[in-house]
């Protein structure tokens, strides 16, 4: 885990947002990913607070997001627009999967 030392001040939805999309990316892991090892990562900017999970498991199929039974991937996206974030995920080399999401912050709250 890696987070940085000081708190930023986020607004309530969109830490709700980042909150659950990062406890769902930790719930696929754990359902199906097969990993030994996760890693989670915060970090936080004058402008951005990027919040990425990685995994060393069998990786995510390349038609995921299309699949019928992929509510999860699809909730993510869906959560993080409407706060004005972005999601993205994908395979990570030699084998696992990656989730990253970014949030951008007003001056204020950076």
């Amino acid at each position: 885990v890696q987070i940085p030392e000081q708190e930023s001040d986020i607004p309530a939805d969109a830490a709700i947002a980042v909150f659950r999309t990062v406890q769902e990316s930790l719930a696929n892991v754990i359902k199906h990913s097969r990993a030994r090892n996760v890693w989670l990562s915060c970090e936080v900017d004058a402008s951005e607070l990027r919040v990425r999970v990685e995994d060393d498991g069998v990786g995510i199929p390349a038609d995921a997001e299309t699949k019928i039974a992929s509510h999860g991937l699809r909730q993510m996206r869906f959560r993080l627009r409407s706060v004005g974030g972005r999601f993205g995920f994908g395979r990570r080399p030699p084998s696992g999967t990656w989730v990253a999401v970014s949030l951008p912050l007003s001056p204020a709250v950076a």
